[in-house]
């Protein structure tokens, strides 16, 4: 298999990432409508992130946040959010980039995202180590191979008409 030099991965990714970007500016432009919020869970590890040291020792790996009837002054930019939510009764404004995204749901709808990342701080803090990643199909043929044994193949000619 040859490797993929338009990179369909990252592609995917920022596709994926811009549906989350532009449901938290429609929400912070005009609110949530009817019952919609959101879950997300993001690695509280990844660079970038702003949380207060309390938060991080509490979940070191990884966190849930809700957006719902309590939080303030959520801001969105292309690549990242940050919002003021209360912890305790404490307000703490947090900043999540969006590559740390591990899972966006809004159960209202049972929409969910989950990003295909790891916790891994090099894997996704920047396009370039993302795109320069080596092709995972190619490091397990075997498992390629034995996945393409299920796929059928459908030739679209019998749907073809003649032009003669």
């Amino acid at each position: 298999m040859q490797k993929d030099l338009i990179g369909y991965e990252l592609l995917g990714k920022e596709a994926t990432i811009s549906v989350i970007r532009s449901a938290l500016m429609k929400v912070s432009n005009e609110g949530f409508p009817g019952d919609h919020h959101f879950y997300i869970t993001f690695f509280t590890s990844q660079k970038n992130i702003v949380i207060s040291d309390e938060l991080l020792k509490r979940f070191p790996t990884e966190m849930t946040i809700v957006l719902q009837h309590q939080f303030f002054s959520l801001e969105v930019k292309s690549d990242k959010f940050a919002v003021v939510l209360h912890f305790n009764n404490i307000a703490e404004k947090i900043t999540i980039p969006f590559v740390a995204i591990k899972t966006f749901v809004d159960p209202a709808v049972n929409f969910k995202i989950e990003l295909n990342y790891t916790n891994n701080k090099e894997d996704i803090s920047t396009k370039e180590e993302i795109l320069s990643q080596e092709d995972p199909y190619n490091e397990n043929k075997e498992v390629k191979d034995k996945e393409a044994k299920g796929a059928k193949i459908l030739s679209i000619d019998k749907f073809r008409k003649d032009i003669k």
